[in-house]
C-alpha cells in the first residue's frame, strides 16, 4: 500500500469517528473480519472496520473501495465480502432515505460525489 493511501485510510478513519447513524446490521463488521483475518488486515481494512463500528458508512464504503482497487490486495472471497458490505450499506441507506431520513440522504449524496453509485 502506498504512503498516500495509508494516509487517506488514517484520515478517513479519524474523520469517521465524528459521524454516526444507525447501523445496517450488527454482523457486517463480523463478516468482513472473517474475510480479512487479523494477520491479513491492512491499515485500510482496519480503518474500514472502525468506520463501520462507528456508523461512518461513507468512510467505510470509500475505504473498502480503496482496498478493493489496490492491485493484488484482495482474494476473490475478500472481494465478495467487500461487495456484499457495500451493497448492505447502500441498501440500508437507500431504504432510510426513502423514508425521509435526512442523515441517510446526506450520506448517499456524499457517496455519490465520490463513488460510482
Amino acid at each position: 500500500m502506498t504512503r498516500s493511501l495509508q494516509r487517506f485510510c488514517l484520515l478517513a478513519a479519524l474523520a469517521g469517528a465524528a459521524c454516526g447513524h444507525q447501523t445496517p446490521g450488527g454482523g457486517l463488521a463480523a463478516e468482513l473480519e472473517k474475510a480479512f483475518p487479523a494477520p491479513e488486515r491492512n491499515a485500510c481494512v482496519a480503518a474500514a472496520l472502525n468506520a463501520i463500528r462507528s456508523n461512518d458508512f461513507v468512510g467505510s464504503v470509500m475505504l473498502l473501495e480503496n482496498v478493493k482497487r489496490a492491485p493484488g490486495a484482495v482474494t476473490p472471497q475478500q472481494r465478495r465480502a467487500i461487495d456484499q458490505a457495500r451493497l448492505m450499506i447502500l441498501s440500508d441507506l437507500t431504504a432510510r432515505a426513502d423514508r425521509g431520513d435526512a442523515p441517510a440522504k446526506a450520506d448517499l449524496a456524499a457517496m455519490g460525489s465520490h463513488l460510482d453509485i
